[in-house]
């Protein structure tokens, strides 16, 4: 299918063609085959013709129309179309000539028009090339005649289209020059400079062809311009900021060393003035505790130092003070004062206080029993005799309240009364009961009357009252003695009056009972001894004697014999002094009391050897005397003793109490009234017949007798029986100790 196309394109063809066009490619160039010609032997050919005048042709042209003028950029020319020369152009086609270049054109061969000439490059008329700008000149246009000079500051190279600056650190002052001049150290430029600028002040530049100067460091300066360096600030100076042209001085409390860029602080314990290197360390007493100081400062009061360069001061310790400013030591505080730390002076002691040594830092509590009423005092002062303190750090002693006292100095406390005894505030020692009064409490501050029918002693420590013996009576309170009764009156223990006998009895002074009026008289020696208060006639001996004294005052009539003597010693010694006078007892109890080894000291050794040989002698010599007397004297028997006392008309009775006679004290407490005159001896038979028909009553002691004669006020005559007389009780004799027999 597609080569009949082909066929039918191909007849197609052939229909419409020229009829030299198989004759293409015969004619030479500058020809063309004439119309008609083409002719065919064996090739085609055609006769050949030239081409009309200013034109031509390729070879092979077969028809006129293929003949054409010369084409932009040649020219004909003896029938050819010439390319033109370089330098020289043709713009149109069919001409004969070619045309110069402009100036600032150029062209090449065949050219059908110039070339500008490019920037940097420049052209005469009809040059077939460009010229290159030289160096120092620039064109910066297209197609230009000619090339500029550089402006200074500027340069260039050889075809420059433009100039240019002067790189920095460079300059150039001169027009149309192709290089630039370094600038040199101490000095510099921008771009496109026309000359070098010096360095201001502060700033510096070591190198040459620099573009800019640098700033001086901190803690370095330069002065003037074209500096090529920079200087170290002095030492007391400093430059703090970039490109100083100096450098400043430190000021006062501020130091600095070379090529600081700041001054620093003088540090804590030193000091400085201005501009200088170093600062100054404190001296001793002085001190400076804060940095960039310009002086120090003294200690204050209570503080010191001992070294230089010290930031602070050291606080005196407790016991020392310092009152002055800038001292280098503390001094101890004196007796009697005392002070804590940083204390600028002592402080006294206060009241109740003391201090006895130097530098202390409290003052001691004065102790117990003792006190201070001053202040700064070195000691305290003992509490007299009659005060006490109990609590340390007293300023005065108390009283002892009234019913105690106080014999101790510097005691801390008062001892009681004891019961017996009494004081008024602030007494050193107790006081007895006076005769009369009595106090059975401890402790107390007065004595209580004794009342009707009592009585106390005198100068003796009554606990409580003695009632008046039988036969006896005190019609006062507070009486230091008993009134015997008149003959014929009689009382019970205790009576605060006399009773008168009944009718048909009688008593003598101080009786405690009556007697029936004797009717007879006795015919032989009663053979008991007296029970009681005479009222029977003693039968026998008293077959023993007391074997010892008794050694302190019965608070009551005694009921026995003592058995024994003593046999240890009071183990400690007595805890008050002696109010009065001792008595004799007081005396006796005293030596008794003593303790056997504080007597003897060895610096009385000798007098008390001669005092023994002394007392040896006397005691032998008393011992021969009384053998002797007592050989020359008989000794009586009771009843004889009884019946001599009875009938010794030289007796005076005494209203006094048997208690003030000391020596009554240390044996019985009383003694009993004088014996009645003896009964009438009955009859023998009517005694038997007694004994027979009536037991014997007995009484174990004088109370028991007593109170059953007190059980009965009338006073009958029972009561006072002549068996009693006869009693034969030897155990109550025995316990009868107010019996004159038994003395």
């Amino acid at each position: 299918m597609i080569l009949y196309l082909w066929l039918f394109a191909l007849f197609i063809r052939n229909i419409d063609g020229h009829p030299n066009q198989y004759c293409s490619g015969y004619c030479s160039s500058g020809k063309y085959c004439s119309p008609s010609s083409c002719r065919r032997s064996g090739s085609f050919y055609c006769s050949c013709t030239n081409c009309p005048s200013g034109k031509t042709s390729s070879s092979g042209a077969w028809d006129v129309s293929q003949c054409s003028g010369c084409i932009e950029g040649k020219y004909y020319s003896n029938g050819n179309c010439l390319v033109c020369e370089s330098g020289k152009y043709q713009a149109y086609a069919g001409k004969t000539s070619c045309n110069n270049c402009a100036c600032g054109k150029y062209s090449s061969s065949g050219s059908a028009s110039c070339t500008n000439c490019a920037k940097g490059k420049y052209s005469g008329l009809g040059s077939e090339t460009c010229i290159q700008c030289k160096a120092g000149t620039y064109n910066n246009v297209l197609g230009s005649c000619s090339c500029n000079n550089c402006n200074p500051g500027k340069y260039s190279t050889l075809g420059a289209d433009t100039c240019t600056n002067c790189k920095e650190g460079t300059y150039q002052s001169l027009n149309g020059q192709s290089t630039c001049a370094t600038c040199s150290s101490g000095s510099y430029s921008s771009s496109g400079s026309i000359q070098c600028i010096s360095c201001q002040e502060g700033y510096y530049q070591s190198l040459d062809g620099q573009s800019k100067c640098l700033a001086c460091a901190p803690g370095k300066y330069a002065t003037g311009t074209s500096n090529t360096k920079c200087s170290d600030c002095p030492s007391g100076s400093y430059a703090t900021d970039y490109g100083q042209g100096g450098c400043g001085t430190c000021s006062s409390g501020k130091y600095s060393d070379t090529g600081s860029h700041t001054c620093i602080d003088c540090p804590i314990g030193k000091y400085s003035t201005a501009g200088v290197s170093e600062c100054v360390a404190c001296l001793k007493g002085t001190y400076q505790n804060k940095v960039g100081q310009t002086s120090c400062n003294l200690c204050n009061v209570g503080t010191y130092t001992t070294i230089n360069g010290a930031s602070t001061c050291i606080d005196c310790p407790a016991g020392k003070y310092q009152n002055a400013k800038g001292e280098t030591q503390c001094l101890d505080c004196s007796k009697g004062t005392y002070s804590l730390t940083k204390y600028s002076t002592c402080i006294a002691c206060e009241k109740g206080k003391y201090n006895n040594e130097h530098g202390m830092s409290y003052c001691l509590l004065c102790e117990v029993g003792k006190y201070n009423s001053q202040v700064g005092d070195t000691m305290c002062n003992n509490c007299e005799l009659g005060k006490y303190n109990k609590n340390a750090g007293s300023t005065d002693c108390l009283d002892c309240p009234a019913g105690k006292y106080n014999d101790i100095v510097a005691n801390n406390e008062c001892i009681e009364c004891i019961s017996g005894k009494y004081s008024l505030m602030s007494s050193s020692s107790c006081n007895n009961c006076p005769g009369g009064k009595y106090q059975v409490n401890s402790g107390s501050s007065f004595c209580d009357d004794c009342q009707l029918g009592k009585y106390s002693l005198i100068n003796y420590p009554n606990s409580q009252c003695v009632l008046c013996e039988a036969g006896m009576y005190q019609t006062n309170i507070g009486s230091d003695e008993c009134i015997k009764c008149e003959p014929n009156y009689y009382s019970h223990i205790g009576a605060s009056i006399c009773i008168k006998c009944p009718n048909g009895k009688y008593s003598a002074e101080g009786w405690g009972f009556c007697n029936s009026n004797p009717t007879s008289i006795p015919t032989s020696i009663p053979t008991s001894v007296p029970t009681s208060e005479p009222t029977s006639v003693p039968t026998s001996i008293p077959s023993s004697m007391p074997s010892g004294r008794p050694t302190i005052v019965p608070s009551g009539q005694p009921s026995g014999q003592p058995t024994s003597i003593p046999t240890n010693i009071p183990s400690s010694k007595p805890n008050s002094q002696p109010t009065s006078s001792p008595t004799e007892i007081e005396i006796l109890k005293e030596l008794s009391n003593a303790d056997i080894r504080n007597i003897f000291y060895y610096d009385n050794i000798g007098y008390y050897i001669l005092g023994f040989i002394i007392s040896f002698v006397c005691i032998l010599f008393g011992c021969v005397l009384y053998r002797k007397k007592k050989k020359e004297t008989p000794e009586l028997t009771p009843y004889e003793k009884w019946m001599s006392s009875y009938e010794n008309p030289t007796f005076v009775h005494s209203t006094h109490s048997p208690f003030n006679n000391m020596q009554s004290q240390q044996g019985n407490l009383s003694k009993p009234p004088p014996l009645p005159p003896p009964p009438p001896p009955p009859r023998k038979s009517f005694v038997d017949d007694v004994r027979k028909q009536t037991p014997v009553r007995k009484y174990s002691t004088r109370q028991s007798s007593m109170r059953r004669r007190s059980s009965n006020s009338a006073n009958s005559e029972d009561e006072y029986n002549m068996y009693d007389i006869y009693s034969n009780n030897d155990d109550s004799n025995k316990n009868n100790m107010n019996n004159p027999l038994h003395k």
